[in-house]
């Protein structure tokens, strides 16, 4: 399942195997002819003019939005294709396979598309992103590595060392400098120079004081502090990031100082991320489909919502 750039239409695979687009507003579902199996992966690209699908074979398809016309069938040189994700700025495609991840430039000439490999490792590829503009591409393994690119040549720029258990999240911050976070099943979270490579900051389990609805600081257990879904503040001086067990923690991105954690009693964060503009933060807990708004400068209770089960 995917969401347009706009929130205008989500695309999702039926269970008979075709692919859908319903529009947001009217209901509206528009199909494409069924594929030969439900498609695994889809994405939007960021102009949402096109939609990329796959089916887990070696082939990704691309078709326009307006009309649902095909456009273009991406060959992987090998493996089959297990994720798609399109670059936040132009026409970059990428396909996460097994062992090795793909990126074609659609803005570039038939039928290559200026197709690179990134492979830097045998291990198991787990999860990758795009840099904001596109030009970048951090791939995250099974061995605990992680590993910086040029999406253009698929030139490896930087290994990212120092986690060990297998990266499961990566993400580029927005701006100047640029760095790269990165998760773990170590139950660490990193901050790295997307410059050099190097570690600035270790966001470590059971470093973070929670919040309670009464705003008396608590130390979290070390298993509910393990960090996962890391993503950058707007201004890329904070990370924020959830736990497996259901907090939601604010570090800085410069020392990996824990700053707070947000929440409320018995209730589990199932995501979380920044409001426009960065003020505040935005946090959905399970207890009672309810989602709570924090501000991030005073750790303080600003809205609950009930009955909101998505942003």
């Amino acid at each position: 399942m995917a969401l347009s750039p706009d929130g205008a239409h989500v695309a999702a695979a039926t269970p008979d195997g075709a692919l859908c687009l319903t529009a947001v507003a009217t209901r509206e579902r528009r199909c494409l002819p069924t594929l030969p199996r439900a498609a695994v992966a889809v994405a939007f690209s960021a102009d949402g003019a096109l939609l990329a699908a796959t089916t887990g074979d070696r082939v990704v398809h691309v078709w326009a939005t307006d009309d649902l016309a095909p456009r273009h069938a991406l060959a992987l040189g090998w493996g089959e294709a297990k994720s798609l994700r399109f670059a936040p700025a132009g026409r970059r495609l990428l396909a996460d396979a097994e062992r090795a991840t793909w990126v074609w430039d659609l803005d570039r000439p038939a039928p290559a598309f200026g197709r690179v490999t990134l492979q830097g490792t045998t291990s198991k590829v787990t999860t990758s992103a795009f840099s904001p503009d596109g030009a970048l591409v951090v791939t995250g393994y099974a061995d605990g590595t992680a590993r910086t690119w040029d999406a253009a040549s698929g030139a490896q720029r930087e290994t990212l060392r120092g986690h060990t258990g297998e990266v499961t999240q990566a993400a580029f911050s927005v701006g100047d400098p640029l760095r790269v976070v990165t998760a773990s099943r170590d139950g660490t979270a990193r901050v790295w120079s997307a410059r050099d490579g190097s570690s600035l900051a270790v966001l470590q389990s059971g470093a973070a004081p929670r919040t309670s609805p009464t705003r008396a600081p608590v130390r979290l257990p070390p298993a509910e502090a393990a960090v996962d879904s890391p993503r950058f503040s707007p201004d890329g001086k904070r990370v924020l990031t959830t736990s497996r067990r259901g907090a939601a923690t604010l570090w800085s991105a410069t020392d990996g100082r824990a700053l707070v954690s947000f929440g409320e009693a018995g209730s589990r964060v199932v995501d979380a991320w920044f409001a426009p503009g960065g003020d505040n933060l935005r946090l959905f807990v399970n207890a009672g489909d309810a989602a709570s708004v924090w501000s991030t400068n005073d750790a303080a209770l600003v809205q609950t919502r009930w009955g909101a089960t998505a942003r």
